[in-house]
Protein backbone atom coordinates (compact mmCIF):
# COMPACT_ATOMS: atom_id res chain seq x y z
CA UNK A 1 0.00 0.00 0.00
CA UNK A 2 1.34 3.11 -1.11
CA UNK A 3 1.58 5.76 1.99
CA UNK A 4 1.09 10.15 0.75
CA UNK A 5 1.98 13.06 2.99
CA UNK A 6 0.11 15.63 2.03
CA UNK A 7 2.01 19.19 2.81
CA UNK A 8 -0.16 22.10 3.29
CA UNK A 9 1.69 25.89 3.58
CA UNK A 10 -0.56 28.05 5.34
CA UNK A 11 -0.21 31.86 5.20
CA UNK A 12 -3.16 33.76 6.41
CA UNK A 13 -5.55 31.52 4.81
CA UNK A 14 -8.35 32.02 8.03
CA UNK A 15 -11.13 31.70 5.29
CA UNK A 16 -10.46 28.73 4.07
CA UNK A 17 -7.86 26.58 6.18
CA UNK A 18 -10.72 24.85 7.87
CA UNK A 19 -12.69 24.29 4.95
CA UNK A 20 -9.66 22.87 3.57
CA UNK A 21 -9.21 20.46 6.27
CA UNK A 22 -12.61 19.35 6.50
CA UNK A 23 -12.15 18.88 2.82
CA UNK A 24 -9.27 16.54 2.99
CA UNK A 25 -10.73 14.34 5.79
CA UNK A 26 -13.23 13.68 3.90
CA UNK A 27 -11.51 12.21 1.01
CA UNK A 28 -11.72 8.37 1.13
CA UNK A 29 -8.18 7.60 0.92
CA UNK A 30 -8.33 3.96 0.87
CA UNK A 31 -10.77 4.01 -2.69
CA UNK A 32 -7.07 5.04 -4.14
CA UNK A 33 -5.23 2.19 -1.82
CA UNK A 34 -3.54 5.53 0.07
CA UNK A 35 -2.76 5.76 4.06
CA UNK A 36 -2.58 9.51 4.17
CA UNK A 37 -0.65 11.89 6.38
CA UNK A 38 -1.32 15.41 6.44
CA UNK A 39 1.59 18.13 7.65
CA UNK A 40 0.44 21.67 8.01
CA UNK A 41 2.86 24.57 8.13
CA UNK A 42 1.80 27.87 9.62
CA UNK A 43 4.61 30.23 7.81
CA UNK A 44 3.75 32.88 10.88
CA UNK A 45 0.21 34.16 9.25
CA UNK A 46 -0.87 37.43 11.21
CA UNK A 47 -4.82 36.84 10.92
CA UNK A 48 -5.83 33.74 13.48
CA UNK A 49 -5.16 30.48 11.00
CA UNK A 50 -2.84 29.44 13.81
CA UNK A 51 -5.47 29.81 16.26
CA UNK A 52 -8.14 27.65 13.58
CA UNK A 53 -5.62 24.96 13.27
CA UNK A 54 -5.00 24.19 16.79
CA UNK A 55 -8.45 24.17 17.68
CA UNK A 56 -9.07 22.26 14.89
CA UNK A 57 -6.23 19.48 15.26
CA UNK A 58 -7.75 18.78 18.81
CA UNK A 59 -10.48 16.52 17.77
CA UNK A 60 -8.70 15.46 14.97
CA UNK A 61 -6.77 11.92 14.07
CA UNK A 62 -2.91 11.31 15.11
CA UNK A 63 -2.18 11.71 11.49
CA UNK A 64 -2.49 15.47 11.56
CA UNK A 65 0.57 17.35 12.03
CA UNK A 66 1.11 20.87 12.73
CA UNK A 67 4.66 23.19 12.74
CA UNK A 68 4.78 27.02 12.94
CA UNK A 69 7.41 28.90 11.69
CA UNK A 70 8.64 31.19 14.10
CA UNK A 71 9.14 34.44 10.89
CA UNK A 72 7.78 34.99 7.74
CA UNK A 73 9.73 32.94 5.31
CA UNK A 74 7.67 32.44 2.30
CA UNK A 75 5.64 29.69 0.61
CA UNK A 76 9.04 27.21 -0.52
CA UNK A 77 10.65 27.44 3.11
CA UNK A 78 6.71 25.78 4.28
CA UNK A 79 6.70 23.36 1.93
CA UNK A 80 10.48 22.35 2.57
CA UNK A 81 9.80 22.16 6.38
CA UNK A 82 6.71 19.77 5.75
CA UNK A 83 8.84 17.92 2.94
CA UNK A 84 11.31 17.62 5.85
CA UNK A 85 8.64 15.88 8.18
CA UNK A 86 7.14 13.71 6.17
CA UNK A 87 7.61 9.92 6.19
CA UNK A 88 5.66 8.17 3.93
CA UNK A 89 6.20 7.61 -0.11
CA UNK A 90 4.22 10.22 -1.76
CA UNK A 91 4.28 13.74 -1.45
CA UNK A 92 1.72 16.28 -2.22
CA UNK A 93 1.34 19.97 -2.06
CA UNK A 94 -2.25 21.58 -1.16
CA UNK A 95 -2.54 25.14 -0.78
CA UNK A 96 -4.37 26.35 2.34
CA UNK A 97 -6.31 28.60 -0.16
CA UNK A 98 -8.11 25.91 -2.16
CA UNK A 99 -6.19 26.69 -5.44
CA UNK A 100 -6.56 22.98 -5.74
CA UNK A 101 -9.25 20.17 -5.22
CA UNK A 102 -8.36 18.13 -2.50
CA UNK A 103 -10.63 15.05 -4.18
CA UNK A 104 -7.59 15.51 -6.69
Amino acid sequence: MKKISICIPVYNEEKYVILLLQKLLAVDFSAHWYACEIIIVNDWSTDTSESLILDFIKTQPWWLFHYSKQKNQGKWAAIKTAFAQATWDIMVIQDADLEYEPND
